[in-house]
């Protein structure tokens, strides 16, 4: 007998049968409640069906940031069609590469973003936010578990794009994972300034929804103005380690107490941040995600307590249900430590590339994900990020890891973030190189970095350059752009 699936709006919106009047979102200090959400949800789904979008079609969603954008995405989630959010600050070529790889039934979009066209050409809810929408009421869809409900955009910034697909089944089992192993409960105050395009948006924004808890919901990263939300009693959120950067540089002294739950991803977190961190955060729990869209999200995590005790070197342990092995470049797949090709398997992975059934086959072989990420798995099942495959050089005949002499880099006491790169050397093949950002004005020479690094790496794996720079460039996601990096220091000369 089939078995119906517990769909992620109906826990959402499950919240205004309860408690109408609970606060779910807000923006600009604007409250928004889980009946105003629920409202708004079932009035741009009807204006959905009202654009005769086909049943199963994709509906991109190219919004500026903010709660109407999180009502759209469920909305066109509950109509039963793929929901897509796009990066609303994608060029006119960009956007328009990206549609045509969603080719999409239509296109859900705000005033700023109007002139947007798809397949079934722009749905506008100009005025639609504001006209307070709460006349319509009825029951809401339900949907079988493996039907398509979202896509999530991914390697734009290394190649051609593509979208994720994942499935009722998969977004409602990753949010309730993310929920459990982030702790999330209907007390949490989530900050939230990630893009709503990225599955951050699962275990930040949609976890804290899917358990009655609320949320601000920014434009855009502020530091000034996420401290005085945690100021003002925000209690959890979701950051990337240049947005930490950034707050503990505007925070005054004196500790925050309110904060009780920092979840860090998107890029290695160092010793010396978390020390940072546990100064000014005290009573807050740490932790430390790892994930893909193509794996349905985040699929490990280090705990406040493995971090307290120092162990920082890697991405944690695997979410329950999820299995990992690594698969030793060009040998049989094992889990006895040794280096290969991270890949997974979990009850919530992405069902393959929207309309890419090659690159599809290519990902997803044998129910299992393969990451492209090189790593080191330890035998309680401890995942060490290593790497890209292609973050790495091959200089003298050795292999070197971009990640192995970045940790060992930023151990220096002066530098506070850290990026290896490679160049095309006659002799050595590649020539690995390294940008720092430092603190103070003194210079960090190339000898004075040797002299940390000589116990720390093998004298093969040592930069033959330094370069000092302001910042290093970040994704929109916050992720290191390492090929922006290097167009960059090549521009120098």
């Amino acid at each position: 007998m089939h078995q119906p699936e517990l769909n992620l709006h109906e826990m959402v919106l499950a919240h205004a049968h309860a408690e109408a009047d609970r606060c779910a979102l807000i923006e600009s200090g604007r409250p928004v409640s889980y009946g105003a959400l629920r409202a708004a949800v079932l009035s741009v789904s009807e204006l959905i069906d009202a654009a005769g979008v086909p049943a199963d079609a994709v509906v991109a969603v190219r919004m500026n940031r903010g709660w109407f954008q999180v009502a759209a995405l469920l909305a066109v989630i509950e109509s039963g069609r793929v929901a897509a959010p796009v990066n609303p600050a994608l060029a006119v070529r960009e956007i328009s590469d990206y549609l045509e790889v969603l080719r999409p039934g239509g296109v859900l979009v705000d005033a700023e973003h109007a002139s947007t066209g798809g397949a079934g050409g722009a749905i506008e809810m100009v005025g639609l936010q504001d006209a307070g929408a709460g006349a319509l009421d009825r029951g809401l869809r339900s949907w079988d578990g493996d039907r398509p409900a979202i896509a999530f955009s991914t390697g734009g910034t290394t190649g051609a794009p593509k979208a994720v697909l994942w499935t009722h089944a998969g977004l409602t089992r990753s949010t309730v994972h993310q929920a459990l192993a982030f702790q999330r409960h209907r007390d949490d105050c989530e900050v939230y300034s990630a893009p709503l395009f990225h599955n951050a948006i699962v275990s930040g924004l949609l976890a804290t929804l899917a358990v009655g808890g609320r949320a601000h919901v920014l434009p855009r990263f502020d530091a000034r103005a996420v401290v005085d939300l945690i100021d003002d009693g925000a209690t959890t959120m979701f950051a990337v380690p240049t947005q930490l950067v950034a707050m503990l540089d505007v925070m005054g002294p004196g500790a925050r107490l309110g904060l009780e739950k920092l979840v860090v991803g998107a890029a290695h977190v160092s010793e010396q941040l978390i020390e940072r961190l546990r100064g000014v955060f005290p009573a807050a729990r740490l932790f430390s995600g790892y994930g893909l869209s193509e794996a349905g999200g985040t699929v490990s995590f280090a705990s406040d307590a493995e971090l307290s005790a120092g162990r920082t070197q890697g991405v944690g342990l695997p979410l329950p249900g999820v299995r990992v092995r690594v698969h030793p470049h060009d040998t049989d797949p094992g889990t006895d430590g040794s280096v290969g090709e991270l890949e997974v398997r979990s009850p919530f992975q992405g069902a393959g590339y929207v309309n890419r059934p090659d690159e599809t086959a290519q990902t997803w072989v044998d129910g299992w994900v393969r990451t492209g990420d090189t790593a080191r798995l330890s035998a309680d099942g401890w995942i060490t990020i290593l790497g890209r495959r292609k973050d790495t050089a091959r200089s003298g005949g050795e292999t070197i890891y971009f990640s192995e002499v970045e940790d060992a880099v930023i151990e220096h006491p002066r530098v506070t973030a850290a990026a290896a790169f490679s160049l095309s050397d006659e002799k050595w093949g590649d020539r690995v190189e390294i940008a720092v950002v430092v603190d103070g004005e003194a210079e960090l020479t190339l000898v004075d970095l040797q002299a940390h690094l000589a116990p720390r790496l093998t004298r093969f794996k040592w930069p033959k350059a330094v370069h000092a720079v302001s910042e290093l460039p970040t994704t929109p996601m916050g992720k290191l752009d390492r090929a922006a990096l290097v167009t960059s220091i090549e521009a120098r000369g």
